[in-house]
């Protein structure tokens, strides 16, 4: 897979410093998706194939904090639901190896199975539909729903409290 950017050596600097979330999709089989953050480019990746689409490299500034899911359809692969609440790393940061993303990012939620990724992703939903930024919300906030989706506790009252809190954004 080739990118279309040019090469000079500001967009090369800044995309090393960056962590880079790749989305695609192949029909019948994987599909690699982003869910929410604030990127600072999206870059165009042309496929080796016809059948992979939706391909783009997204790439984050050290500490900004993104969404990224991907799941297996068919046959090819062993049946795969994952979700992720993500934060960028910078060069030299800790990370976490995630598939998809390049070099690692720091994990605030991880969902692995196709109930709690779905519930991740309908919670995520909710919270953007009544307006809420999702790349502002605290940690400490993200790292508690995980907690709660890990537990497989309910997550309303969560919610509402998070809109309650950041609802004037």
């Amino acid at each position: 897979m080739n990118s279309h950017y040019g090469s000079t050596e500001a967009q090369t600097s800044v995309i090393k410093n960056c962590t880079t979330a790749s989305t695609f999709m192949k029909p019948n089989s994987l599909k690699f998706e982003l869910l929410f953050g604030d990127y600072c480019r999206k870059i165009a990746i042309d496929g080796d194939s016809q059948q992979i689409t939706h391909a783009f490299d997204y790439h984050f500034l050290p500490g900004k904090v993104f969404g990224f899911s991907y799941e297996s359809f068919g046959a090819d692969f062993k049946k795969l639901h994952h979700g992720f609440v993500l934060r960028a790393c910078g060069p030299g940061g800790m990370v976490s190896v995630v598939p998809g993303i390049s070099p690692g990012a720091e994990i605030l939620v991880k969902t692995l199975s196709g109930a709690s990724t779905l519930r991740l992703k309908s919670t995520l939903q909710k919270l953007v539909e009544s307006g809420l930024h999702l790349s502002q919300i605290d940690d400490r906030k993200y790292q508690y729903l995980n907690y709660l989706l890990e537990t497989r506790s309910k997550v309303d009252f969560f919610v509402g409290k998070l809109i309650e809190q950041y609802g004037h954004y």
